[in-house]
């Protein structure tokens, strides 16, 4: 089963009451309310279900101002998505007090989602296959703490590493070192920026002697993390 979770923040310039599209007020959103519904999909006169979701709605603030934070985590099939494309949308709840902030998604096989207590930190990981709980909020918890910048190197953009490299041999240069010891120097930094700036390179924040990497093996040789979104109201 692929699951896909959705992140959102909606952020009120005004009250925490806004009119709908449909010209309704909107007193449908409730801080502190679960809900939970069915996914299906229409196909000839039939309604096929396809899937589960669960959305949360809290109270926050976003720069000083009143706001809902959206947590919405939907599960569908495999064999739903062969045949049906879920679209997403958001309908009937927008008025014009009311303005999309942040809006993430990951599509894994499996997920974990974690919002750090304050209300202003939150990530979700997204996993190749299904593992123990608390393995991925480890890893939940390790991305909200060390903000890496990608999964591994390889995702790193490459104006990343450019902007890198050019530091590390400015940096090199300041401190004496030979022109032709620069390209060097500056790899090995860069190699520095990876492992403190891409989540399978960190040191695991419960037990600095070994990576992330190492840690997802030594639960599941195969386990790995396939993305992460992570959002703060902080900065």
């Amino acid at each position: 089963m692929i699951k896909k979770l959705i992140l959102c923040l909606f952020l009120l310039v005004g009250g925490m009451a806004a009119n709908a599209q449909c010209g309704a007020v909107n007193d449908a959103i409730k801080p502190g309310e679960t809900l939970s519904y069915e996914l299906k999909f229409n196909w000839k006169f039939v309604w096929v279900k396809a899937g589960l979701a669960s959305l949360t709605t809290n109270a926050t603030t976003y720069h000083s101002q009143p706001a809902y934070r959206i947590n919405l985590l939907a599960l569908g099939s495999k064999r739903a998505d062969f045949f049906f494309k879920m679209r997403d949308t958001l309908t009937c709840v927008i008025g014009e007090k009311l303005e999309l902030a942040y809006y993430g998604k990951i599509e894994a096989e499996a997920t974990i989602a974690y919002i750090h207590p304050g209300n202003k930190l939150a990530t979700v990981i997204g996993f190749n296959k299904d593992a123990d709980t608390q393995v991925k909020k480890d890893i939940a918890m390790q991305a909200a703490a060390m903000a890496p910048i990608a999964v591994d190197k390889n995702d790193v953009p490459q104006e990343v590493i450019a902007h890198e490299l050019e530091i590390g041999r400015d940096k090199a240069r300041e401190e004496g070192k030979p022109e032709n010891m620069l390209d060097k120097i500056a790899e090995g930094r860069l190699n520095k920026f990876y492992q403190e700036s891409t989540l399978l390179n960190q040191a695991f924040v419960k037990d600095a002697k070994q990576t992330i990497k190492a840690y997802l093996a030594s639960q599941d040789k195969d386990l790995t993390v396939t993305g992460f979104i992570r959002f703060t109201l902080n900065d």
